[in-house]
């Protein structure tokens, strides 16, 4: 056993390049299923971890100083936790000023403290009347310890002193219990409302879960405009999930096929080096199974080598990630989560994938290898002929007629990937006598016009199996390549420049009112508010729901906003403009009156239901893949108030008014910078993206001229004694190569061509699923320039793999090859 390990390893150290390129194939088919399978679930299982460490309750209802307290009539049973807010300016110094503060909000909840222990809301406490639990928050940054007393005032304004008995965790997963909050016992609670114990939030347990929905309604029958939230992943929120998911497994399925296309050509290659391998084991008298399992063993290898180091690199740049993202300064570190580490099953499970696959992908070759006479092994006698056989062209066909299906009812991202799969197996199985049909026609015109070394090529073309074989690696890598990159383009975004023509750009966190201020400080010249809001737009008898954005246009349009192109000067009151795309998929033309839901959220919870008229259709305002519709400033405020994005602010010295801005008002802002900064950070992002997708078309495009390079090779090593011959009798080695480029180049511009045209063809599939989807709709417009690009590179590419073979017969000795024979 040693000895057939060291001589695999051997084998994998003496080809350096195509180890690293096995093994590269591996790894990011590997970093693949790790992106799709990890990454995609990292969501839901955040979301389950938040909705399941907040409470048992499957709803939650508040109102901003309404009672909840009493349920409507026929409310389904349930177990419920009455909460009572109350608030409390906290003002806080700004090191270097004695004239000014900051402030903060405090809440400050009464709650029935056994009722929040039975409802999972808090773990036992111990609260007596004129005593506080404190957040984490609260206690760090303002000083707070057990023992000290926290001044408040109750709702007549009359000063109440709170002893502090006890501070929550820092990892507290409660969200109410994050941030600047505290708890009180009801008794407290009654004390600090001025004797009225009303709820305005409600924490609903609903026995039948099967009445949610019916409760939720009721709610909102008997106080209308009241918020509630889930607590639980919905249906809808479900089918989002989903989606994203699919987008993962979609970029995998491709990378997959991608990958299993290439490496089977190397594999094939290597099967072909082992030969005399083989036969000596052979006839040393080893058996066929454990000559099969020596040659595996190096395949095993290659997958380790490529596997594991993957799982390492995407477990350290996932954590990473995770803690720059969720544990930085974001709405996630306040709620307090841990993210779940990478599963052990997952990563044994992708070590294991890699292993079986990289050994399945070879078996074929080994199996006919082993069936090899010894005779033939020894005297290098190989088959180099392809034969069209029967069960390739029915399963080809039935692949075919599954991908029709899936292009007929074509409804989500389910069909879309079944499509694709199905396309590229009926690609990979039927491409044979496609080239074979336009092989035909190049003899007919070579017949006619004499052409008699283009006939010759094109029966070459059809006739050898390495040939053959580098059509159909060409023809499914070129659909491939185009998917994966216009996916990898879907999945990171494309950044484009960022729309302002101004000086500083701040993104707020409050109502228009508290930034009155900003025009009149000193320095600042004009300042415009940008209103939008992210909403799931929804037409009248549709029954899907996209996410998409609601801008408000100003009368007289943008000043320093520069996202929109060709867009009216004003919006009349109750009108719409939509994007040309979106206006042409649903039928809808200037002048209709339309009625639209915009709601805030899936369940139309706050919904904005409105029938409006399109004064306009704009080409371009949804070019990001989600929908977006503009309408009037005092629509837009009064169907989601005078609450305002951005800040666009234009002054002499940016960085003045950026640290001002900072300094003073950081609470009211999410944040400030000045468009220099943006511009850097955009720049970045740009050539960071710009760099991925660049790096997925060289991979994909050099990953497969590796395999047609192989291809080629090994159908060289058997065609070298037919070389000898028409060398020795009717050809010189000039003529020889030309006809081995007119060969390749026929299988390269068929293929290239085919690809090129099935590819673009699946991405108006993936499209169409897109349109039916709850998070966006995705419209691809068919570059023909870029398909044009596309094939040509591809051709050239592929036509260029001929070298190789090509560099051999050159260095090949004719007496040499026909003395062997």
């Amino acid at each position: 056993m040693n000895i057939v390990l060291k001589n695999s390893l051997k084998n994998i150290i003496g080809k350096p390049f195509r180890t690293l390129l096995v093994t590269f194939t591996i790894f990011m088919c590997c970093l693949s299923a790790l992106l799709s399978f990890d990454a995609g679930s990292l969501i839901p299982r955040i979301l389950e971890s938040f909705y399941g460490n907040m409470a048992r309750a499957d709803i939650m209802a508040y109102a901003d100083g309404r009672d909840l307290t009493e349920l409507p009539e026929g409310f389904p049973e349930c177990d419920r936790l009455n909460i009572s807010s109350n608030g409390e300016i906290l003002h806080k110094d700004i090191d270097g000023e004695y004239a000014y503060v900051t402030t903060e909000s405090l809440g400050i909840y009464g709650i029935d403290i056994q009722g929040a222990v039975d409802m999972e809301f808090l773990d036992p406490i111990e609260l007596k009347e004129g005593e506080v639990y404190i957040s984490y928050d609260l206690s760090e940054e303002f000083g707070y310890d057990i023992g000290d007393t926290l001044p408040v005032h109750d709702r007549a304004g009359e000063d109440v002193e709170l002893t502090v008995v006890g501070i929550f965790p820092k990892d507290i997963k409660n969200s109410l219990l994050s941030g600047y909050s505290a708890v009180v016992n009801e008794e407290t609670g009654d004390i600090l409302s001025c004797g009225r114990r009303t709820a305005d939030i409600v924490l609903i347990d609903i026995k039948d879960d099967s009445l949610i929905e019916e409760g939720k309604d009721l709610l909102k029958t008997q106080h209308p405009g009241i918020n509630i939230a889930d607590m639980f992943i919905n249906e809808t929120l479900m089918n989002v999930i989903m989606e994203f998911e699919l987008v993962f497994y979609l970029l995998f399925a491709a990378t997959v096929l991608l990958v299993i296309f290439v490496t089977s050509s190397i594999c094939n290659r290597i099967v072909s080096e082992r030969m005399s391998y083989i036969g000596t084991l052979r006839s040393l008298g080893m058996s066929a199974g454990r000559t099969a399992g020596i040659l595996l063993l190096e395949n095993v290898l290659y997958a380790i080598i490529g596997a594991v180091p993957a799982t390492i690199i995407y477990t350290v740049l996932r954590n990473i990630v995770c803690d720059n993202f969720f544990n930085s300064e974001t709405g996630f570190a306040t709620l307090g989560f841990k993210i779940p580490s990478v599963s052990k099953v997952l990563i044994a499970g992708v070590i294991i994938f890699a292993i079986v696959m990289e050994c399945l992908i070879p078996l074929r070759a080994i199996l006919k290898a082993l069936k090899t006479s010894i005779r033939d092994i020894i005297f290098d006698n190989r088959d180099t002929a392809y034969r069209f056989g029967r069960p390739s062209l029915i399963f080809g066909i039935i692949f075919a007629v599954i991908a029709v299906i899936c292009v007929i009812f074509n409804s989500n991202m389910a069909t879309a990937i079944i499509c694709l799969l199905s396309s590229i197996g009926a690609l990979a199985l039927l491409f044979p006598r496609i080239l074979k049909l336009v092989t035909l026609c190049i003899r007919k015109i070579c017949n006619k016009t004499g052409n008699a070394a283009w006939d010759l090529a094109a029966v070459e073309a059809v006739s050898r199996k390495s040939t053959v074989g580098s059509g159909v690696l060409c023809a499914t890598a070129s659909a491939m390549c185009i998917v994966v990159v216009e996916i990898a383009n879907l999945l990171f975004g494309i950044t484009p420049g960022i729309p302002y023509n101004c000086d500083v750009v701040a993104e707020c966190n409050e109502m228009m009112k508290y930034y009155s201020y900003v025009e009149d400080m000193e320095g600042v010249t004009d300042v415009e508010a940008i209103y939008y809001s992210a909403i799931y737009l929804k037409i009248d008898g549709s029954e899907t729901s996209n996410l998409a954005f609601v801008y408000s246009l100003p009368d007289g349009g943008y000043k320093y906003y520069t996202e929109f192109e060709g867009l009216p000067e004003s919006i009349p009151h109750d009108g719409i403009v939509l994007d040309t795309k979106y206006a042409k998929r649903n039928g809808i033309e200037v002048g209709d009156k339309v009625t639209f839901s915009l709601g805030l959220n899936s369940d139309d919870i706050i919904p904005v239901v409105h029938e409006f008229t399109v004064t306009d259709v704009v080409d371009g305002i949804s070019d990001a893949g989600i929908e977006t519709v503009i309408i009037n400033h005092n629509d837009y405020i009064a169907f989601y108030q005078d609450r305002p994005k951005e800040l666009l602010i234009c002054a002499p010295d940016p960085d003045g008014i950026t640290d001002t801005l900072k300094t003073y008002g950081k609470n009211s802002f999410a944040s400030v910078n000045t468009a220099t900064e943006l511009e850097r950070e955009n720049d970045v992002q740009s050539a960071a993206v710009n760099a991925v997708i660049d790096l997925v078309i060289v991979i994909a495009i050099g990953m497969t001229a590796i395999g047609v390079i192989s291809n080629l090779l090994i159908g060289f090593e058997g065609r070298k004694k037919e070389c000898a011959v028409l060398l020795s009798t009717s050809m010189n080695k000039g003529k020889l190569s030309s006809i081995l480029l007119r060969e390749v180049f026929i299988t390269a511009v068929t293929a290239s061509s085919i690809g090129v045209v099935l590819g673009t063809f699946l991405l108006t599939i993936i499209a169409d699923a897109f349109q039916n989807s709850e998070i966006f709709a995705m419209d691809v417009s068919v570059d023909y320039k870029r398909s044009l690009i596309f094939f040509v590179v591809l051709t050239l590419v592929f036509t260029g793999t001929v070298l190789f073979p090509i560099k051999n017969l050159k260095k090949m000795k004719i007496s040499e090859q026909i003395k062997y024979e």
